[in-house]
């Protein structure tokens, strides 16, 4: 492919090269050529033949619009809109609803339409479809064409793009290429397209340009979405795509999508939630929470509001919803789900509005928030999206219908339109004012519309309507007045129960058919009545479904029925109702003719071909007979075999088997011929003919070809009023109108051809004309509906509409219940089944009675009166048990069966339970319920609430926990404490040995020493020890000494803590409010305070109080028990109370169902009274055969007993005494009697004689009658107060719930403030967070440069102190060695040696390597001169070498010496580091200082930026309104009358603790400051105490030190220092003793021994030396030797080359050649030799040899050696002898001979050049070097040729150059000159003058000129 600006297309595959090459006409027909808008307007039509007038249809007006198409509303404008319809561009007016039209320009439809995004291009692009359809851009709003776009589809476009820039246009084309296109489109007429590719196999719906990323396109399609890259490759741009891989997700087409900014992809999907795409795979999928959908329906579009952060979806469910895309991009789910749950910001749902895309109306005004929105449900709207709740309403446009329109008629006698949509809306039109006048929408989807003709139905109002859900409606349409149009259904049938595909009705009107996908057809009787009404007659069944009707044209009742398998069918139906469908409504008498249509089409194609053939073999012999004819003619008397040369060569072609369809294709309608046949159009493969049938014959008559309609499916056909005109709809959208042949109705060759509707997707569902045939319709599956004029030849007569006749009345029926409700068969069939039901039950019944009666009969058997061993027992019955056994088995089995029967119900039934449960119960906090009084007349009520859930206790865990990392995120990483490194410890002196004692062995100092010496010794050290000590005790005291400058820490914590704690009240709503950093809010934080509200309402107020509520029912059943109880007590005592004793207990509150309402979702079997009778008597014998199987058991009952009333004999009331309780004791006293104990036995017996009660018995009974009266009115008064109690307590919570909804409505308050700061929050929390990062981030940069400045600092520190330490370490070195050699004699030889300076060795530069020789050589001078400085007085004249110990000299003391030296070496060499470091520390440190100052300028404003921004986050904050309740003892402020207030608009409302904390902390702060006064005050005492005493131990220490100098004076007579005077007693006895010690006689030995051995190694050193040097001096003059040799040779050159002269060319022919080669040969050498000098001079190793062979041919004579000729470093370096032939010292001599002069001459200037190069490189003074040149000049070039003109100038020149601008001194160079040429030949000296009077004469005339 070429790159951009290239012609090429990038490779395509086979399939797609094959058409490249067939797109219409050429381009070049669009270049340089005005393209004129008009000449791209599609028109009719017309055929060679044609003789149809042009405009026979003119176009009128579009109803329709194509709501359902993807992406179909562009708005070029703020006031237009554009859409496509059929072969239309629609052009809106929104403020007007004015609408024009503008065709299409190759009439094959609209593909898409778009607009450029770049305001500068004002463009409206089309993409039509076609045969090689273009793209046109259109100037808006001129639509003037811009340019025009070709070879980007082979048919249709199925969408189009620009890029964000609106330079690149891309283009996705639809079957059967889906071609995907990048255009350069103001290239157009060049080479638009830049590049192209195939995208996908399957249907793509959408393709975009990537709003960020440039290159970037997407797109999105059936089952798949493609993500393309335009990259540079190295052979050009290519379009790269990658398939998105769906992975676990389940596969889904892709219409919405959107490229993100991080090169993310956003999708939607077909169930309608969001999926995120990376790298070709799914991110994540996004629901809503609770794992909830997105959308319910797919999501058709997606926009980025990237100001906001937010991706809005558009689905067809009518919602649009904002979800932050911050929340999707940050999700990380698990990878075996990945789902992220959220909640949308904000969602807004529009009802009844199916969204397909929604268009800015303002596209580059961001702050316009409305949009037009494509309405799938048929319609435009105008919407505003903005993102909260004051929005405007949503304005509809226009409206249409919602899908396909399936049918449609004209009114009779009026001009009215009516169309049935899909969607099941009937509208109407106005045709003539071009409006819409009504819609009615039906519960069902439309599939046939009648307008019954004034013949039918003289009003003119009745409609005939089939649906979806198999019901004919028949409706009446009033249209008297249009503002207030009504349809009102009065009849509804249903005679089908799958969808209706046609309906009819006969000529006369007495017949109504229809037939539906059941393969039904259905036959009423029309009744005119007071009204149209449909009488049921019945159905026939048929093969296939039906797809037309044909009406016999004599016969009113036969019927022709045309099949979707080519079934064709003639019935003759019943004219009226039959009596045998009384129990189904099949009609068995029916004759019918069955056909089925065999596939032709093959066949006529054959024959056609075969005809071809046959032409094509008879044009071939005709031209071969011509032939031999002319052959004869030509060669007369020649026979020809006419047979064989006629014979055709060609074989015989083999045929195509004949392609049948196995399935016969849908007959499309059926016409009646003149001829009386039939003429049908099929579908499928057998599309393109007219098959003429007759129903007798089922065998084809003839098949008629469709001009220019091959396999184009013919759909529907319509006369023209005068039968003039066939008009027939085309598969393809297109109208035909044919002109039919009086003489030949089979020619359809004359005829005119009009595309309306889309070609692809626009077939006609219905044509017809109005009621006078001046107007014609069409509507189409496209959703368009148009009207044309029909302009004959002739005009059309005038049709007189007959008066309307209304004899009829209105009654509206309800049709909602079409899908759910039976069909007409299935209702017979059902009340068959129900009469057989009824019967059925009602035989069970008298079974059951029957059964009923043997029970009770089997019952009283069982039951009788005798004795248990008589009875019958019920085995008694069994005949035998297996019987039983076996009726058990098969009822046991009807029950299993009935189990198994009802199971699935029963699971579905508890399915729904738990559904219904978990939708309206379980999601409640409690049950509602309601407790009432028992006297009072209060209830009280649960207050209802949801449950929050596990998952949300699940989130509120989840945001804590977010919390916690927010708080570990936002926080500052730990920082450690930058200090200096720990000072180590100061270095405890070991115990060293002192210097005197240096020398002397531990055995020595222990043994050989006194003990005076000891006793000196130890008192000595100790005193050293104690002053080390105090030392080290002031060093830490001064170390522990506070900073200057620098507050105490705790100083600064308590400023700190005063910061917080000053008690200030800072306003939130002040300007310069700041938010503290612990009140700062975050979404989580006010997130939590609103789950912590949450959850405060439903635990502390609600929950609480429905817990009371339920307690108190609780409490309401136990008394109840309660009461119960006791009113079985009350019971017992009424039994013995007399009557008028006995008081009415209060009544006890029964438990009602309202009580416990949840009890009614719990799952109950109610049986009917038979069964449930029979229940119980099945039940009781079970427990009769229970109890007889089992053994017999004893059951015994206890009884409470009463002794007292058994004793007293009570079985029934007590005697009443009347009276109070004292009438009764006064009683029982006046009638007791006294008794005689002693006659007790009398008086025993006396009672029982008698029958009254005793008065013992009398007491007792009275005393009973009291007790029980007592116990009757405690148990009512315990009665009457629990009730009462209970009352109360009812009322309590009656009046806590007042309180309690009072408190929910304050939180409820609260939450929606919360709610309202948390989305004023989340508004601003992506740009605070992103402020508050680059704050942190600055911030954290500015602590990393405060830290590295602290490090630098404290290095710089530690380094001071480490240089600080080196010097101390350096002067304990020299007191070291001062105490160590002080009083030695060689004092200062020692102290040469200790004080000789460290110097860094050299780095190694073979450049300077004479230069370091030369200070090498220096240095050793001058330490011979260091070494002269001995004292004489000691050591005489002797010269001291360091590396040898002096004799004398103390060979401790001297390696001790040197160790010191080397010691301080040391410490020095990193002293010098440790300063070096330290001065690239200050320079780091300067640098950090520099950047600190812009860091902290760029931290304090990234910090200002924050707060500004939290200063408007929190005025919004303040701006939430909330809800405060005052009583007026809380207002300060009052009007003037101290009752009224000003307003309350500007007041501030302020918390009560916060107020009285501000007054109680007045008074702590001036606490706070008595205290502080007081601490300054006791300081200051304090210090002044100080003071007096530090002056008072300076005074001290003076005193002291005057002491101490008197004692000295005293004993010395002057001030010693004690510890000197020590040392010095020490060292005097150490000497003594080392005298002692010492031994001269053997160091002497050893040195003479020493000294012999380094004088023989001299002796050998300069041996060697002196042979080394011969052998050089030998070198020298073997060079001197050859050097005069070739000066020689140069000088015979001359002679040489005349002799050449004088003999020709041709005689030196070979000479010449070999010259040439040595000559060669020779130039190498030279190069060799200039090499092997300049390493000579420079001391450099010596090159590799050149050898080269000269002369092959010549013989060597014996070999020579010659010594030491090559290199004088061959000899240095091998130490070998160099050897050549005298054969290779002819061959240099003979060479020599054949240099001419010249290249002498050039070799002598570039060794002149080379020699001052190199003396220019030594960096000396001018005349030194000169003098170097002179002196280098001398010894390398021969005289003879350095002394001539030529030399001597350019030597003078080159020196002259150099000396420029300098002042040379001659007499110091001619001085030096003289000493070098002293020692050289006369001439040399002549050389040399001349060189330097050429020079300083010349330099002379130069400053004399200037």
């Amino acid at each position: 492919m070429s790159d951009v600006t290239g012609t090429g297309v990038e490779d395509l595959p086979a399939d797609v090269k094959e058409y490249t090459s067939e797109y219409g006409e050429d381009r070049s027909s669009y270049e340089d050529v005005p393209l004129n808008t008009e000449d791209f307007i599609s028109s009719s039509f017309r055929s060679e033949r044609c003789t149809v007038p042009q405009d026979i249809f003119k176009f009128d007006y579009s109803y329709g619009y194509d709501c359902k198409r993807y992406f179909n509303l562009v708005a070029p404008d703020e006031n237009t809109l554009v859409f496509a319809s059929g072969n239309l561009i629609n052009f809106l007016d929104v403020h007007t609803k004015e609408r024009k039209f503008r065709r299409s320009y190759l009439g094959g439809g609209i593909g898409h339409i778009t607009t450029n995004p770049n305001p500068e291009y004002s463009h409206l692009t089309v993409a039509e479809n076609g045969d090689s359809p273009p793209i046109i851009i259109y100037e808006w709003p001129s639509m003037e064409i811009f340019g025009v776009l070709k070879e980007g589809a082979a048919k249709r476009y199925a969408h189009i793009n620009y890029s964000p820039d609106g330079e690149l246009l891309v283009s996705q084309s639809h079957d059967p290429d889906f071609l995907i296109t990048v255009w350069e489109w103001k290239n157009w007429k060049q080479s638009p397209i830049i590049l192209r590719t195939k995208a996908h196999v399957h249907d793509v719906y959408r393709v975009m340009f990537s709003p960020y990323v440039p290159g970037q396109i997407t797109t999105g399609g059936s089952g798949h979405i493609k993500f393309w890259k335009m990259s540079q490759t190295f052979t050009g741009l290519k379009l790269q795509g990658e398939l998105g891989r769906f992975g676990k997700t389940e596969i889904s087409d892709i219409v919405g999508i959107y490229p993100m900014p991080d090169e993310k992809v956003i999708s939607g999907s077909e169930w309608g939630n969001l999926l995120v795409w990376e790298e070709g795979l799914i991110k994540v999928e996004v629901f809503r929470t609770k794992r909830r959908l997105c959308h319910s329906a797919p999501v058709m579009q997606l926009e980025y509001n990237r100001s906001k952060g937010e991706i809005w979806s558009v689905s067809q469910d009518g919602w649009l919803r904002a979800w932050e895309y911050r929340i999707i991009d940050e999700a990380d789910p698990p990878d075996e789900d990945r789902v992220v749950q959220m909640v949308p910001s904000y969602e807004r749902e529009t009802k009844g509005v199916h969204l397909m895309s929604i268009t800015k109306r303002k596209l580059n005004d961001p702050e316009d928030t409305f949009y037009y929105a494509q309405d799938g449900n048929g319609g435009i709207w105008l919407m505003d999206l903005i993102l909260r709740a004051d929005y405007e309403p949503s304005e509809r446009l226009f409206r249409c219908h919602a899908g396909a329109v399936v049918d449609m008629a004209a009114c009779p006698w009026g001009p009215y339109l009516i169309s049935l949509g899909e969607d099941g809306r009937l509208q109407v039109y106005n045709y003539i004012n071009r409006n819409l006048l009504h819609f009615h929408q039906f519960p069902a989807k439309g599939r046939a519309l009648l307008w019954l003709p004034l013949s039918i139905d003289q009003s003119g109002s009745f409609l005939i309507m089939g649906f979806d859900d198999g019901v004919v409606r028949v409706c009446v349409i009033s249209l008297e007045d249009e503002e207030e149009i009504t349809v009102t259904t009065v009849q509804s049938t249903k005679p089908h129960n799958k969808p209706i595909t046609v309906i009819s009705i006969n000529a006369e009107g007495s017949l109504f058919v229809s037939a539906g996908e059941d393969k039904t057809v259905f036959l009423y009787q029309m009744e005119n009545i007071g009204g149209i009404s449909l009488k049921p007659i019945g159905f026939v069944n048929v093969e296939s479904t039906v797809t037309c009707f044909t009406w016999h044209t004599t016969i009113s009742n036969v019927l022709l029925v045309g099949c979707q398998h080519g079934d064709l069918i003639q019935f003759e139906f019943p004219k009226e109702t039959v009596e045998y469908t009384k129990t189904s409504y099949l009609l068995h008498t029916v004759t019918s003719i069955n056909n089925k249509f065999k596939s032709c089409k093959a066949q006529i194609r054959r024959d056609l071909h075969l005809k071809e053939i046959e032409r094509s073999k008879a044009a071939k012999i005709q031209k071969k007979m011509q032939e031999i004819v002319d052959i004869k003619r030509n060669n007369p008397g020649l026979e020809i075999d006419e047979e064989a040369y006629l014979l055709d060569s060609e074989s015989e072609e083999v045929l195509v088997p004949l392609e049948i369809p196995k399935i016969p294709n849908k007959i499309w309608f059926a016409m009646q011929t003149p001829d009386d046949t039939l003429w049908l159009s099929l579908g499928g493969y057998d599309a393109g003919y007219i098959y003429e049938y007759a129903v007798e014959n089922p065998e084809i008559i003839k098949a008629t070809i469709i001009d220019d309609g091959d396999d184009i499916e013919m759909h529907g056909f319509i006369y023209s009023y005068d039968k003039k005109y066939l008009i027939t709809s085309m598969q393809n959208g297109a109208i035909r109108v044919n002109r039919v042949n009086p003489n030949n109705f089979h020619d359809l060759s004359d005829y005119w051809l009009l595309t309306m509707h889309d070609n692809f997707n626009g077939q006609i569902t219905r044509m017809c004309f109005n009621f006078n045939n001046k107007y014609f319709f069409s509507c189409g599956t496209d959703g368009n509906i148009f009207s044309y004029q029909f302009c004959p030849e002739v005009e059309v007569p005038a049709v007189n509409v007959p008066s309307l006749v209304k004899n009829y009345t209105v009654t509206e029926i309800d049709t909602d219940e079409g899908y759910e409700s039976l069909s007409l068969e299935e209702m017979m069939i059902k009340a068959e089944k129900d009469k057989k039901l009824r019967l059925a039950n009602e035989h069970k019944k008298k079974l059951r009675q029957r059964l009923a009666e043997l029970t009770d009969k089997l019952s009283a058997i069982l039951n009788c009166s005798m004795p248990k061993s008589q009875r019958y027992v019920l085995r008694h019955f069994i005949i035998d048990e297996r019987i039983m056994k076996a009726f058990d088995d098969i009822l046991q089995a009807k029950v299993d069966l009935e189990k198994r029967k009802l199971a699935y119900d029963v699971a579905k039934s508890t399915v729904a339970l738990d559904k219904m449960k978990k939708t309206y119960t379980d999601i409640l906090d409690v049950f509602p319920i309601e407790v009432k009084a028992v006297n009072l007349n209060i209830l009280v009520r649960t207050v209802p609430q949801r449950s929050l859930g596990q998952k949300f206790y699940d989130v509120y865990r989840e945001v804590q926990e977010k919390l916690l990392e927010e708080s570990f995120k936002g926080r500052l990483p730990e920082r450690g404490v930058i200090v200096a490194a720990e000072r180590p410890e100061p270095r405890k002196k070991q115990q060293e040995l002192e210097p005197f004692l240096i020398g002397l062995s531990p055995s020595t100092i222990a043994t050989k020493m006194g003990a005076k010496m000891n006793r000196s010794l130890r008192k000595y050290r100790e005193r050293r020890a104690r002053i080390e000590k105090r030392q080290e005790e002031w060093n830490e005291l001064n170390a522990r000494k506070p900073v200057e400058g620098a507050n105490h820490p705790d100083d600064v914590t308590a400023l700190e803590n005063a910061k917080y704690t000053i008690g200030d009240f800072k306003l939130r709503s002040s300007d310069g409010y700041t938010v503290p950093e612990h009140l700062q809010e975050s979404t989580l934080k006010k997130y939590q305070q609103l789950l912590e509200a949450r959850i405060r309402s439903f635990d502390l107020l609600l929950h609480a109080f429905n817990a009371k509520v339920y307690r108190l029912r609780n409490k309401k059943v136990k008394m109840i028990q309660k009461m119960n109880e006791l009113k079985m007590r009350l019971d017992k005592i009424h039994d013995e109370l007399p009557t008028s004793r006995i008081l009415k207990a209060p009544p006890i509150p029964e438990i009602l169902p309202e009580d416990f309402p949840e009890r009614n979702l719990e799952v109950n079997l109610t049986l009917d009274k038979d069964a449930l009778k029979h229940r119980k008597r099945q039940s009781k014998i079970e427990e009769k055969l229970e109890e007889e199987s089992s053994e017999e058991n004893i059951i015994f009952h206890k009884h409470e007993t009463d002794e007292e009333k058994l004793a007293l004999g009570i079985k029934g009331k007590l005697p009443d005494i009347g009276g109070t309780c004292q009438n009764i004791v006064n009683y029982v006293l006046e009638n007791t009697k006294r008794v005689d104990l002693s006659n007790i036995q009398e008086y025993i017996e006396e009672e029982k004689q008698t029958k009254t009660d005793s008065s013992w018995e009398t007491e007792m009974k009275a005393r009973r009658l009291i007790n029980k009266i007592y116990e009757q009115d405690m148990v009512i008064s315990q009665m009457q107060q629990m009730v009462v109690d209970f009352d109360q307590e009812v009322k309590t919570v009656f009046n806590e719930r007042f309180i309690v909804r009072r408190d929910a409505t304050f939180m409820d308050l609260h939450l929606l403030v919360l709610n309202q700061e948390l989305l004023i929050i989340k508004e601003f929390e992506s740009v605070e967070t992103e402020l508050r990062n680059i704050a942190l981030d600055k911030f954290t940069e500015m602590l990393d440069m405060r830290d590295d400045m602290k490090r630098i600092e404290l290095k710089i520190e530690e380094q001071y102190r480490y240089i600080e330490e080196g010097n101390h370490i350096v002067k304990e070195l020299q007191q070291a060695f001062i105490n160590s050699a002080k009083d030695n004699k060689f004092w200062d030889f020692l102290r040469r040696i200790f004080r000789k300076k460290y110097k860094p060795p050299k780095v190694f530069n073979p450049d300077d390597s004479q230069s370091s020789s030369i200070s090498s050589e220096s240095s050793s001078d001058s330490d011979e001169d260091d070494a002269a400085s001995l004292d004489s007085r000691e050591i005489g004249p002797i010269r001291l070498d360091e590396s040898v110990c002096p004799k004398g000299c103390d060979k401790d003391l001297y390696d001790n010496t040197f160790n010191l030296r080397t010691q301080r070496h040391n410490v020095e060499k990193q002293m010098k580091e440790e300063v070096r470091v330290t001065e690239s520390l200050k320079r780091d440190l300067e640098l950090a200082a520099k950047k600190m100052k812009t860091i902290e300028q760029a931290c304090q404003k990234s910090k200002n930026d924050l707060e500004e921004y939290q200063r408007l986050k929190q005025k919004k904050l303040n701006e939430v309104m909330c809800t405060v309740v005052l009583r007026l003892d809380q207002i300060q402020h009052l009007g003037e009358d101290n009752k009224s207030t000003p307003g309350m608009a500007g007041v501030l409302v302020f918390n009560e603790p916060a107020l009285t904390r501000l007054y109680e902390r007045v008074g702590e702060l001036q606490t706070e400051s008595l205290e502080e006064r007081a601490r300054h005050k006791k300081n200051k005492v304090h210090l002044h105490r100080m003071n007096i005493d530090c002056r008072h131990m300076q005074r001290t220490i003076s005193d002291l030190h005057q002491e101490i100098a008197d004692a000295m004076k005293l004993k010395f007579g002057m001030k010693v220092n004690i510890d000197d005077l020590e040392e010095t007693i020490l060292r005097r006895m150490v000497m003594k003793l080392r005298i002692d010690m010492l031994d001269i006689g053997s160091d002497y030995v050893k040195e003479s021994k020493m000294l012999s051995e380094l004088y023989s190694k001299k002796q050998a050193e300069l041996k060697n030396i002196i042979k080394e040097n011969t052998a050089r001096v030998e070198l020298l003059s073997v060079l001197k030797k050859e050097k005069l040799d070739l000066a020689r040779l140069l000088s015979l050159q001359s002679e040489k080359m005349k002799k050449v002269e004088q003999k020709g060319d041709h005689y030196f022919t070979d000479d010449i050649a070999k010259l040439t080669a040595v000559a060669q040969t020779q130039m190498e050498q030279i190069q060799s030799l200039k090499s092997e000098i300049k390493m000579l001079s420079t001391k450099s190793l010596p090159p590799k040899p050149i050898v080269h062979e000269v002369n092959e041919h010549i013989e060597e004579p014996n070999e020579v050696v010659i010594d030491d000729f090559d290199s004088f470093d061959e000899i240095y370096v091998g130490s070998e002898l160099k050897t050549i032939t005298y054969g290779e010292a002819k061959e240099v001599e003979d060479v020599e001979q054949q240099i001419s002069e010249q290249d002498i001459t050039g070799c002598i200037q570039d060794l002149i050049k080379e020699v001052v190069d190199e003396a220019l490189a030594k960096k000396v003074s001018k005349e030194e070097i000169i003098i170097q040149v002179l002196s280098d000049l001398i010894d390398q070039i021969p005289t003879k040729y350095l002394d001539n003109t030529d030399s001597l100038e350019f030597v003078a020149n080159l020196i002259r150059d150099m000396a420029a601008g300098t002042e040379i001194n001659r007499s110091t160079i001619v001085e030096k000159v003289s000493e070098i040429t002293g020692r050289k030949l006369e001439n040399v000296q002549s050389i040399t003058e001349s060189i330097l009077n050429k020079v300083f004469d010349t330099v002379a005339q130069d400053t004399d000129q200037d």
